[in-house]
C-alpha cells in the first residue's frame, strides 16, 4: 500500500477508536466543552462516526473510479484495431476531400517527397556511419574468421602437438 492509503487507514482506525472510546468510557459524563460550545459524548462520537462514513465513502468512490478506468482501458484496447480500421477506411474514401475528412476529425495523409540531393546526402551519411562503426553486411561477415596467435595455440595444446 502507498503512504497515502496507509494514512487514510490510520485516520479511519483512529476515528473509529475515538467514537468507540467516547461511547464506552465517557458515557457517564454530562456535557464536555468543545470549541465554542458544549456537547455530550454521544454527540462527539457522532461527529467521529460521520468522519468514518465520509472516509469510507471516499474509499468506495476511489475503488469505483479505479474500476471504471480499468474498464475504459480494457475496452479501448479491445476496440483499438476496429477504430484504426474505421479511420483508415474513411481516410481512403475521402483522401481527395480534406474538408470532408475534417468533419471526421481526420487529416489527409502526408506524403513526404525527398529530393535527389536529400537522398544522395542520406546515402552518403549511411555509408560514412557504417565505415565509422565498422559494420558489415551479411556476406562480408561470412568471410571474416577468427584466428589465434600461435603462442596461445601452443600453450593450450601443449608442446607435443604439432
Amino acid at each position: 500500500m502507498s503512504t497515502s492509503s496507509n494514512n487514510h487507514l490510520v485516520r479511519l482506525n483512529s476515528d473509529q477508536k475515538m467514537a468507540q472510546g467516547l461511547r464506552t468510557q465517557l458515557q457517564t459524563v454530562g456535557r464536555l466543552p468543545i470549541g465554542k460550545g458544549t456537547m455530550t459524548p454521544e454527540e462527539i462520537a457522532q461527529v467521529f462516526d460521520q468522519r468514518v462514513a465520509s472516509t469510507q465513502a471516499v474509499q468506495a468512490a476511489a475503488a469505483a473510479y479505479r474500476a471504471a478506468v480499468k474498464a475504459n482501458r480494457d475496452f479501448r484496447a479491445q476496440t483499438g484495431s476496429f477504430v484504426n480500421s474505421a479511420r483508415q477506411i474513411v481516410t481512403a474514401m475521402f483522401a481527395e476531400a480534406p474538408d470532408t475528412l475534417a468533419t471526421f476529425g481526420l487529416a489527409p495523409r502526408r506524403i513526404g517527397k525527398r529530393t535527389v540531393a536529400a537522398q544522395t546526402i542520406a546515402a552518403m551519411k549511411n555509408k560514412a556511419t557504417r565505415s565509422a562503426r565498422h559494420t558489415l553486411g551479411k556476406r562480408q561477415k561470412e568471410t571474416i574468421k577468427g584466428t589465434l596467435p600461435d603462442a596461445v595455440v601452443q600453450a593450450v595444446l601443449g608442446p607435443s602437438a604439432d
